[in-house]
């Protein structure tokens, strides 16, 4: 795997992240289940559905979806760590700013105040000094 190819996992991180929070919402929704009475439609004793399966459903889903969100996030704070570690601060800013961020190149290189095409070569330095550092021994 090269630099890029890793650093870019941050932003599948960002999507898989929301995702997991969004599917815990609508089970949260689905487990409390308040619905409304029709009061039209013809009486019928009996037990209400949903109830406790619903919310045992609940609990067993959220641990497995909190054990995935809790794997991703730590993944995701793995690579910024390692973004912050390099030794060149140009490197670093650039790597944050870029795969981070999700920064256009014209943003990152007026923040450096420096042109687009120095923005490039830092950038491919800092993925050639980043693979060295982190990917070449895995």
């Amino acid at each position: 795997m090269t630099a890029k190819q890793y650093l870019s996992k941050i932003r599948w991180l960002d999507i898989r992240l929301q995702q997991k929070a969004d599917e815990l919402k609508k089970l949260q929704d689905n487990a409390i289940g308040i619905r409304g009475i029709d009061y039209s439609a013809d009486r019928v004793q009996g037990t209400p559905s949903g109830g406790m399966p619903a919310v045992e459903n609940y609990v067993d889903q959220e641990k497995a979806i909190r054990k995935q969100y809790n794997q991703l996030a730590y993944c995701k704070r793995k690579i910024i760590h390692q973004i912050k570690r390099l030794d060149e601060p140009r490197y670093s800013d650039v790597l944050f700013m870029r795969y981070v961020q999700c920064w256009k190149w014209d943003k990152v290189a007026s923040r450096l105040s420096i042109t687009k095409r120095q923005a490039y070569r830092i950038h491919d330095d800092a993925l050639a000094y980043f693979e060295e550092k982190y990917l070449s021994n895995s």
